[in-house]
């Protein structure tokens, strides 16, 4: 950000005289500095703890910087601590701070003001939120504790609280982030960091979650109400050994054979068998094979107490029908209904876009009936809860935490998972006050047991469809390459499919671009949450990736044509140009005019994006009074298009498909297939004979 000073009128302050004020003076015989002196003695305070040995020295600083310290000690010195930071809660602040306070406030500052000049900062008005981020995360990376952290931001705080003291030119821009707490900043920074799910795992987990929530949730509480209750118990006085031998004559006297694992192993379904007949596992599986060994058959699944199961179930779930899926220890639920639930999970967390903390305190109820909106369309809504500091009446924002309700708009498929995990709860967990539980508890659902829970799922899913009949045509879930899933990397995740699949489909028919602006627009407080940060960062890394991209293929001699060719160029020469940017200046310049770049796959073309110019119909960012395009809604006029050779050739390939669709169409569908192949060819034709071949990316390449 910079301020056009010719534009403005400013008011310089002239400098003070000296720099202790005699109402500041404790010791009349200290000697006081000038204020433009390099050094400041602190003798003068000697009323305050360690003045005699504090100096404040403004060397190495250059301008305006070196008036910014000198103007801040003065007001540190000389001026009461503004009640804006005074009357915080838990403030440890005193009206005056004494001499070694303000000496290592202004060591802080001027660290602070070092690295900004390192990121090409010249002014305080350039200052923005961006320099703000990036100096979290850089010390983070230093390894500077929280402590310090903060201690490093708490300069920017008292800065901007003197900021009606400071001349115009020496001013804090208003800092959006340096009032938040650094813990809210710090998560603020980690989630931007959170590694996304790769596509290759997370297209076939959303796959078997949705399938898990709408073809098998009817048949696994079906099978989970038939188990509920174990067929026949022993005799609870009898001793564990005693019951376990009970059981096992039980089945030897009647000629009957022990159920097994469903798999090559044949081993005997002990957990099943002690759970059925409340006998301990490990004493059963003791006595089998030091009393019984070989006097037993086994047969698979001959004792099946499941009753009446559908004749009919989806291909993909054949393999999870075998009874000891339904069955568990005595104190676990059923495995199909952690993995039912751990569906339910995975698809909320991912379609909402919540945090690990607000998915975990959903409640039963959080999904009433969707609201119809005019023209008949339904808009779901989860209500939930998140934790914020308290704000009191004058809007400072205190140390104490309350939990406040809050809304997200969602979309069908997750409006679904919550009915499927309320059912869930009321089946298993009546009792709780949440809607997802730990499966062995009725307690919150903790954020680890959920990422054991998801490594669960794809664990078995994987296993079950080995084990599986051959004809099933159900994908398999690759491991990620990032290591585990956890509720934290779906947030991430939806963000990066919003910004680069807007073709794609999510959730069954759910567009990613229109997911985008359901979940944007709907979560609540959407400023504060984070959430239009996470997108904005997504967005600004895909337009670098294109620009790029589009540099490389220009520099390979491959052409451009179409209205908006020469700026598509002029931002691809823009960032050839550039062999190293902080992530501020890199994040000032993806937003500039110009820069707006979009590979729209879905037509086949490029978009460089100015709102004045577009004809789509303009999606807003949540959060923020941008636009981004609908590239679902691009048109062939628009004067925001551009082509390469690349995508030329890409549409002489539909054409030729479509080509070939025709002859095996019915004439009405034959002829608007021909007529859609022609348009094709003609905007193939239209490129190769108007593109031209830019210079200028390869001029800069050899200068």
């Amino acid at each position: 950000m910079s301020i056009n000073l010719a534009t403005r009128h400013l008011h310089v302050s002239p400098d003070p005289r000296l720099s202790i004020e005699g109402h500041r003076v404790a010791n009349a015989a200290a000697s006081l500095a000038n204020f433009a002196d390099e050094t400041w003695p602190m003798d003068a305070l000697a009323s305050s703890q360690g003045s005699s040995r504090s100096v404040l020295t403004f060397s190495g600083l250059a301008s305006p910087w070196d008036r910014v310290a000198r103007w801040l000690a003065y007001h540190w010195i000389n001026s009461p601590t503004p009640a804006s930071i005074l009357n915080q809660a838990n403030s440890r602040h005193v009206t005056f701070p004494s001499a070694e306070t303000v000496r290592q406030r202004l060591g802080h500052l001027k660290a602070n003001i070092e690295w900004l000049v390192d990121q090409g900062v010249q002014t305080p008005a350039e200052i923005d939120d961006d320099h703000l981020t990036d100096m979290v995360l850089f010390l983070r990376d230093e390894g500077v504790r929280p402590s310090g952290i903060d201690r490093r931001m708490e300069t920017f705080r008292h800065w901007y609280a003197h900021t009606g003291n400071l001349p115009d030119t020496l001013r804090l821009p208003v800092p959006l982030q340096a009032n938040l707490p650094t813990e809210v900043r710090r998560a603020r920074t980690s989630e931007n960091a959170t590694r996304r799910v790769r596509q290759a795992t997370m297209g076939p987990l959303m796959w078997w979650a949705s399938r898990f929530i709408d073809d098998y949730a009817d048949i696994i509480l079906e099978l989970c109400r038939h188990v509920s209750v174990p067929l026949t118990r022993t005799d609870r006085h009898s001793s564990k050994s005693d019951a376990a031998r009970q059981v096992l004559n039980g089945y030897l006297d009647t000629s009957r054979a022990l159920p097994v694992w469903n798999d090559t192993s044949g081993e005997t379904a002990v957990a099943y068998l002690a759970w059925i007949h409340g006998v301990s596992a490990s004493t059963l599986s003791v006595i089998l094979s030091t009393e019984y060994g070989g006097r037993l058959p086994t047969a698979d699944t001959s004792d099946c107490p499941i009753l009446d199961f559908p004749a009919s179930v989806p291909d993909e779930f054949v393999p999870f029908t075998q009874f000891y899926d339904a069955y568990q220890g005595g104190s676990q639920w059923p495995r199909l209904a952690r993995l039912l639930q751990t569906a339910c999970l995975i698809v909320v967390s991912y379609l909402t876009g919540m945090r690990p903390d607000e998915v975990r305190r959903l409640r039963p109820g959080c999904n009433p009936d969707p609201a119809i909106l005019p023209g008949g369309a339904q808009r779901h809504l989860i209500h939930g809860t998140v934790i914020k500091r308290q704000a009191e009446g004058d809007g400072l924002v205190s140390g104490s935490r309350e939990e406040v309700e809050v809304v997200w708009a969602t979309v069908p498929l997750a409006a679904r998972a919550v009915s499927v995990a309320e059912r869930l709860q009321a089946e298993f967990t009546p009792d709780s006050e949440w809607l997802f539980n730990s499966p062995f508890t009725k307690t919150m659902l903790d954020s680890s047991v959920a990422t054991t829970e998801i490594q669960f799922f794809l664990q078995t899913v994987n296993r079950r469809i080995q084990e599986g009949s051959t004809e099933v045509r159900a994908p398999s879930i690759p491991p990620d390459t990032h290591g585990p899933i956890t509720l934290r990397r779906f947030r991430r995740t939806l963000a990066w499919y919003i910004r680069n699949q807007p073709e794609g489909e999510a959730a069954l028919g759910t567009q990613y671009q229109h997911l985008g602006t359901i979940v944007g627009g709907g979560y609540a407080a959407a400023g504060s949450t984070g959430w239009a940060d996470i997108l904005d960062e997504e967005g600004r890394e895909t337009r670098r990736r294109v620009a790029e991209n589009l540099g490389r293929e220009l520099l390979d001699g491959a052409g451009i044509s179409g209205p908006a060719a020469a700026r598509a160029t002029s931002a691809a020469a823009e960032l050839a140009g550039v062999s190293y940017l902080p992530d501020s200046e890199l994040r000032r310049l993806l937003k500039a005019p110009g820069m707006q770049i979009y590979d729209n796959r879905a037509a086949l073309s490029l978009c460089v994006f100015d709102p004045d110019r577009a004809l789509c119909e303009r999606l807003p960012q949540p959060g923020s009074s941008a636009t981004d395009p609908n590239l679902l809604g691009c048109r062939f006029g628009c004067t925001n298009r551009a082509m390469t050779d690349a995508h030329a050739n890409l549409v002489a390939e539909e054409a030729h498909h479509l080509r070939q669709q025709a002859q095996v169409s019915p004439i009405p569908m034959r002829n608007r297939l021909n007529t859609a192949a022609d348009e094709a060819d003609e905007r193939v034709a239209q490129h190769w004979a108007t593109r031209v071949i830019p210079t200028e990316i390869i001029d800069q390449e050899n200068s």
